[in-house]
């Protein structure tokens, strides 16, 4: 099934360790709008924490000659609800518009938790430009509303489809994280004040910090923002349950990925992933060219760590096969010793290295999402200390909580559960048969109503647990869940499905999660078949045919109205109604009139169902 662009049920090493000791930052904000910990007091010999407008700048030299910059906000499309979701990311380009200079880089991301503005140029134009996007988002250009709008559905068609898009919505539904495959649908109804409000909930100087690599703080930087509260990431809800579980998707390569806790053990072992899988499927194997684990943190409690490689056709079971056997030796134990210490020298001599414009945004993401920062030391001993065993307890976690997209069904052995692809309840209600040809029935209930399909399928969405009721001009609708089902309701093949029942399913479901679209094409609005129709003539067979039926009912009428006249003692008298009678019965027993009698009936119904 899907929701804008793939359906369900159809067809980011990072600083992840312990700290020092936590003190509340001193402000004048309300409560819940202190940090975790005073960031300004972190003490690293690589970067410094400075303060400017109230927002911490994390900064330091880096090799080159350009300047790199970043103000970050601790929002993401993950924040948004299926109604508002492209909200951010809408307020991403306003902010940025005008600022664009073709002789420097300087553009924006909308990320499920994060919303990141960066520039890389001279130090004066990283200056101006980080006082200019606050600037634009204390008074948005909402004059460019609309046309922003635009250019976000073209950027949208460029990236729907991905197979990381389908993986967040089979684990999440169109919720959280999984709001990625929405398709931005809420730029349908959002308007100015939406926006106002949402820039003045999200951006602001307590729920941002900024990155410059640049020794000492320009004495003209300005970062002026409102005062608001610094916004957690909140509890996740998964569609996914049943894990490790697979789905099948993509056809040109796999995605594997899973929640674990955010640990030096777990991004080691994304490391040890990576060398196992690419020796394996591409050095010794040739069967994958692009091989990739990564770990990324989602919170201060939580990572993910994703596997991706390419394959050919021809490849795909191999493929399949070595990735989970590769899983399995490592919940077994099975590492090379010399990949451990292979790997543990790459990550300390990382720490060696001069400081990165990546190192400083790490930092100040690591900070946002409200996890203490460690120094250099203390991550190095972090490190040393991981052991075998702390790789193997890293493993099963990442199994534990596996999700894996593959173009085929993984081998038994494996133990891999397919996620759902339908409800779990029972069809009940009104019923209404779709008069398409597909076989298909809708229920109706007074809470929520279920489509069963040719197959048995039965794709529920209780009014209660509706996230999004997509409304067409025309009386198409699409009910939304939060698992991210989605059921479709065409009135125009649905004779049974009046308008009375249409205003009872637009009244059983918040206004606010209603969303209107535009017109659609007449070419797609589902009709009827042709072969339901009534064709050109009333009676289905051409010229001929009407003028047949109309003889013979003009005969049959003249028959009776003779008969009428003879004398009742005439033996003639009954002749012509008997005569009227058989011709009648004749007329109604032939397949040509009774199939006339039949299309009739259907263009009444046709013509019914128009006016609804």
């Amino acid at each position: 099934m899907t929701v804008m662009a793939l359906t369900r049920g159809y067809d980011r090493a990072q600083y992840p360790v312990p700290l020092f000791e936590a003190s509340t930052m001193a402000t004048n904000d309300p409560p819940g709008s202190q940090w975790a910990f005073d960031l300004r007091t972190f003490a690293s010999d690589r970067f410094r924490v400075g303060d400017v407008d109230g927002i911490p700048v994390v900064h330091g030299t880096v090799a080159g000659g350009d300047v790199f910059c970043a103000l970050i906000f601790r929002v993401g499309f993950a924040d948004e609800t299926f109604a508002t979701s492209g909200i951010t990311h809408l307020i991403e380009h306003l902010a940025l518009f005008g600022l664009d200079d073709p002789d420097v880089h300087a553009n924006g991301q909308t990320q499920d938790y994060l919303t990141i503005f960066h520039f890389q140029g001279p130090l004066s134009a990283a200056s101006r430009f980080l006082t200019n996007v606050a600037s634009a988002l204390r008074s948005l250009p909402m004059i460019r509303l609309d046309h922003e709008k635009e250019v976000l559905r073209t950027e949208w068609q460029g990236r729907a489809g991905h197979p990381a898009l389908h993986q967040a919505l089979e684990r999440y539904g169109v919720r959280g994280p999984g709001l990625a495959n929405a398709g931005e649908i809420g730029l349908h109804t959002i308007g100015d004040d939406d926006v106002r409000s949402w820039a003045a909930r999200y951006f602001t100087r307590n729920n941002a910090i900024a990155v410059l690599t640049a020794d000492a703080l320009p004495d003209d930087l300005s970062i002026d923002l409102p005062r608001g509260d610094l916004r957690p990431i909140g509890p996740r809800t998964f569609a996914a349950s049943e894990l490790p579980g697979f789905f099948i998707g993509s056809q040109s390569g796999v995605l594997l990925d899973a929640e674990v806790p955010r640990s030096t053990a777990a991004s080691f072992v994304a490391g040890i992933i990576q060398r196992i899988l690419f020796r394996r499927l591409r050095t010794e194997q040739g069967i994958s060219y692009h091989v990739a684990a990564e770990y990324a943190p989602i919170d201060a409690d939580s990572a993910r760590i994703s596997i991706t490689a390419d394959v050919r056709p021809e490849h795909r079971d191999e493929l399949v096969a070595g990735i989970l056997q590769a899983l399995s030796d490592l919940r077994g134990g099975v590492i090379d010793d010399a990949d451990i210490e292979a790997e543990r020298s790459r990550r300390l001599h990382a720490y060696d290295s001069d400081v990165s414009p990546g190192e400083l945004v790490g930092m100040a993401v690591t900070a946002i999402q409200g996890r203490r920062l460690a120094t250099i030391d203390e991550l190095k001993q972090e490190l040393r200390a991981v052991s075998r065993d702390d790789l193997i307890a890293a493993s099963v976690q990442f199994w534990s909580g596996l999700l894996a997209q593959l173009p085929i069904e993984p081998p038994a052995e494996f133990g891999l559960t397919q996620t759902l692809q339908s409800s779990l309840e029972s069809a009940y209600g009104e019923v209404h048969r779709l008069r398409n040809g597909s076989g298909e029935v809708l229920f109706v209930s007074p809470t929520g109503v279920s489509m069963e399909h040719r197959d048995g399928r039965l794709i529920a969405a209780r009014y209660e647990e509706t996230v999004g009721l997509l409304k067409y001009p025309d009386g198409g609708r699409r009910l939304v869940t939060a698992d991210g089902f989605l059921v479709s309701i065409e009135p125009a093949v649905i004779p049974t499905f009046t308008t009375s029942h249409l205003a009872t399913l637009d009244a059983s479901i918040p206004s606010d999660r209603h969303i209107a679209l535009p017109e659609r094409a007449a070419d797609q609005i589902p009709r009827l078949p042709a072969a339901r129709r009534v064709p050109e003539t009333v009676s289905g067979y051409g010229v001929w045919g009407d003028v047949t039926a109309i003889v013979l009912a003009i005969a049959t009428a003249a028959l009776i109205a003779i008969g009428s006249t003879f004398d009742r003692d005439s033996p003639w008298q009954a002749l012509p109604a008997f005569t009227g009678l058989n011709v009648v019965v004749f007329v109604f027993r032939s397949r040509r009139v009774r199939l006339f009698w039949k299309a009739l009936t259907a263009r009444t119904e046709e013509r019914r169902a128009r006016r609804r």
